[in-house]
């Protein structure tokens, strides 16, 4: 009997011995039901047990699935407790399928079906992509389903997967039952969703209920399974029904009528159906295009248009296995002067990998001329064998090992290299056994050379655009980097800035999109606007790089001056000693000078280390630039210089008008620096951005004094980020970091003197303190 690895079955743990069995029978993963209940999620040792029971089952579990929780649960509530309680909801069942090491949870959309208001719907979308792209971060192992619950149409999950299209690990779970009871056509659902779909819930019912009865017992025509999209797809598949009885005559049903995942090529009733409707559409328009040009074109546009490297190379082992009907393949890419294995496939064995961008943990094939591939590499050939087991062109042992092994019987193969524009090979596609219409296996058509030689040239055309994409985004990854690291490595006092700048922009720019999704805030930045936020924030002190680290890293006041001064200091002290041993000074008076020495250096030493400099200290310190000491020669000396006064007499921080002159400077470097770097559309905002953090919104800030209605939302973000970490930091020359409290006390003083955006402000208090009890 065929195993199917896409078939799921839902485990019951009260008889679990005979799904245990159907499933290894069946070759058929588990679904988990039992983790939606609420009872059991508010029952920690129930719940902790039923783990434990499925921890404890001998079966690999890495292509499981968990039904994730349904009930209630609205992810776009604008009522902010439900919207709170949700998330709970949602992150249990999440860390439920990270524990048992499972592949995927599924989400019902679950939205107010005939609410048909714009804004509703908008804000349904939004918020969910947000949280899905938040669970997705998270919890980075795991793939997330978004199933049909009671919807009406299948537009508002497509615009919530067409927002998450760059989102590999999230796809759309089709119940075709639940899609049977709606007005809308279960081929349109299946049509409008298709690029998505990865998993499909099927069971039947009479489209006046959620059944659930095994496939077969009610109206739904289940041809539907055999359509090109879901042929193409291969998505994985749970017959949702509610018993073992149910389930094998569901299978029963399927293998009966060669429906997917058991179909075969003289079964796609809705593939034949199609072509005749576009072959018969395009006659009447006057233009009559064969299905093999059609083919090409439809291929050409995906392979132009696909965005991801791992459905890249899907499409193109679908498509040539498909265009020549051949029964396995194998996608090598070339690196390293090595072949390494990328997609494996053998439809009549079941057996797949690497399609959805997982490694495939086997050795890389050597660049021998004896392997029939890596020839085809070397010399840019096409390579059609008919028969493997009497071509004495190449090295056969090892296929010949892999059928003696599995049972396979290699014979046809048809070997392309995959060359790009410029001449080099990316990689080689490798096709076995052709197969006739009845299945026999038959040579590959020479016929065939052509068109799958044109579908790897588009394949490499898209492939070297992805790697020049990729290159370039890369390239500046690494620079931003690299500079952000040169930054922040240059002085010890700015250690940890950049890179926290960055961070907190990160996540303030998440806090107050999502903040938006939820009425509470006018404010909102988009995700371009967020990634671009962030890059700036990387480069917004580049400008350091030109300023003296004698002026960066000034911790006091006198600093590089202090060991002179003690030196300084020593000197008078040993002429107070020598005027009182020559009597020019007598006892009393040699103690009292003395004295009132020691006191300006503690006074000294006071002052140089103050945060921030209070009147009577101030006030000593404008009195010790009035000290005079004896000289035995019979002159005087000063205590201090005018220079070392006006030092100490900052009244906050370390540096004087002249030094502080310097270091606002790197603001203009900053600008200057990135004004020589060619961004690109995709980081047009990103020298504005960097070089505004330190404008306020009264125009007192600097370089270039800009007033509230000329900065952005980002930019206020990035001054308020700034002064934030530049305020809790534990890494400034000039004083020590101060609590969250103190320093959002400060922020909010900023605020009342027309500095800083009030509500961002707010804001940054809300997610702080948040960010602090975590």
């Amino acid at each position: 009997m065929k195993k199917q690895k896409q078939l799921h079955c839902i485990p019951r743990l009260e008889n679990i011995e005979q799904w245990t069995k159907i499933a290894e029978q069946y070759g058929a993963a588990f679904e988990y039901n039992d983790f939606f209940m609420p009872q059991l999620l508010d029952t920690p040792e129930q719940l902790e047990r039923v783990v434990r029971e499925y921890e404890g089952l001998d079966r690999d579990r890495k292509a499981d699935t968990l039904h994730g929780v349904f009930f209630d649960i609205v992810i776009g509530s604008e009522d902010k407790k439900i919207a709170e309680v949700c998330e709970i909801r949602l992150r249990q069942s999440m860390e439920t399928a990270t524990r048992l090491g499972l592949k995927a949870v599924i989400f019902h959309t679950n939205f107010i079906t005939n609410f048909n208001v714009a804004s509703y719907k908008k804000r349904w979308v939004d918020y969910n992509a947000m949280m899905i792209r938040t669970l997705l971060r998270d919890y980075p192992d795991m793939c997330i389903y978004m199933e049909n619950m009671f919807d009406v149409t299948p537009d508002l999950l497509l615009q919530l997967a067409e927002k998450l299209a760059k989102e590999e690990r999230f796809g759309v779970c089709l119940d075709i039952a639940h899609a049977n009871l709606s007005s809308c056509p279960i081929e349109e659902w299946v049509e409008k969703l298709g690029p998505y779909i990865k998993h499909l819930h099927i069971n039947d019912n009479f489209g006046d209920a959620d059944s659930h009865f095994a496939v077969g017992d009610g109206n739904i025509d289940w041809n539907i399974l055999n359509h090109p999209v879901i042929r193409e797809k291969k998505p994985s598949i749970l017959l949702e029904v509610r018993s073992a009885e149910s389930f094998l005559r569901s299978v029963k049903y399927l293998q009966e009528r060669e429906l997917y995942p058991y179909d075969s090529e003289k079964s796609a009733v809705y593939e034949k159906k199609v072509v005749a409707e576009v072959v018969a559409s395009q006659t009447q328009d006057g233009v009559v295009l064969s299905e093999d040009t059609k083919r090409i074109l439809d291929i050409g546009i995906k392979l132009t248009s696909e965005k991801s490297y791992a459905k890249l190379y899907e499409i193109i082992m679908q498509e040539a296995m498909s265009i020549t009907n051949c029964d396995a393949g194998t996608l090598y890419l070339c690196r390293n002067n090595q072949l390494y294995f990328m997609i494996m496939r053998t439809n009549s064995q079941n057996f797949y990998k690497g399609g959805d961008g997982e490694p495939i943990d086997m050795p890389p094939v050597e660049m021998t001329e004896s392997n029939v591939c890596s020839y085809s590499a070397i010399h840019k050939e096409i390579i059609n064998v008919k028969d493997v087991y009497s071509d004495e062109n190449f090295d056969w042992k090892g296929p010949i090992k892999y059928d003696s092994i599995t049972g396979f019987h290699t014979q046809s193969m048809l070997v392309i290299p995959l060359v790009n524009h410029e001449g080099k090979v990316l990689g080689v596609l490798q096709l076995i056994n052709a197969l006739d219409k009845d299945g026999t296996i038959i040579p590959f058509d020479p016929a065939y050379e052509y068109i799958i030689y044109s579908l790897a040239s588009q394949a490499s055309i898209s492939l070297s655009n992805q790697v020049l994409i990729q290159e370039l985004r890369e390239l500046m990854s690494s620079f931003v980097t690299a500079m952000t690291t040169a930054i922040d490595s240059r002085t010890p006092y700015n250690a940890n800035h950049t890179r926290m700048v960055a961070q907190y922009c990160d996540e303030m720019a998440g806090f107050i999109h999502e903040a938006h999704l939820r009425g509470e805030t006018d404010y909102d930045i988009s995700e371009e606007n967020r990634q671009q936020l962030v890059m700036a924030a990387k480069l917004h002190d580049v400008g350091k790089m030109i300023i003296p680290l004698s002026v960066m890293n000034k911790a006091t006041r006198v600093e590089e001056e202090l060991p002179l001064m003690y030196k300084h200091w020593d000197y008078l002290r040993a002429e107070l000693r020598i005027c009182y041993l020559e009597g020019k000074l007598d006892e009393d008076a040699y103690k009292e000078k003395l004295e009132t020495l020691e006191e300006g250096i503690r006074t000294t030493e006071e002052a140089n280390s103050a945060g921030f400099l209070q009147d009577a200290l101030y006030e000593k310190v404008k009195q010790l630039g009035e000290l005079r000491f004896p000289l035995s020669n019979g002159g005087e000396e000063r205590f201090l210089t005018p220079v070392q006064q006006d030092c100490l007499l900052i009244r906050k921080g370390t540096l004087t008008q002249e030094e502080r002159a310097i270091i606002e400077s790197h603001v203009e470097y900053t600008a200057k620096i990135l004004n020589d770097i060619r961004f690109g559309d995709s980081y047009d905002k990103v020298r504005a951005y960097a070089s505004s953090h330190h404008e306020f919104l009264d125009g007192s800030g600097y370089p270039n004094k800009l007033v509230a209605e000329q900065l952005s939302t980002e930019m206020r973000l990035m001054t308020v980020m700034d002064i934030y970490e530049a305020l809790t930091s534990n890494d400034r020359p000039y004083r020590k970091s101060i609590p969250t409290e103190r320093a959002l006390s400060i922020l909010e003083s900023m605020v009342e003197e027309g500095k800083l955006d009030q509500e961002l402000v707010a804001l940054t208090g809300r997610y702080m303190l948040q960010r602090e009890q975590r």
